[in-house]
């Protein structure tokens, strides 16, 4: 935040907008993703094994 203005002999201070609701969650989504899939590589990589799938339960 930084000075915006003078009024009438005081400081005014610029108030930053909150990121909305939907903002936090795509960023909450993305973060989550990239944990799920660093979990796989690391797993992959530390096992020296091919990637095998769950199957799909039907």
């Amino acid at each position: 935040m930084g000075f915006d203005e003078v009024v009438d002999g005081e400081i005014v201070l610029a108030v930053e907008q909150p990121r909305t609701a939907p903002d936090d969650l795509v960023l909450l989504a993305t973060v989550a993703l990239a944990n799920k899939n660093a979990r796989i590589i690391w797993a992959i990589l530390s096992k020296g094994q091919d990637y095998q799938p769950a199957e799909a339960y039907t």
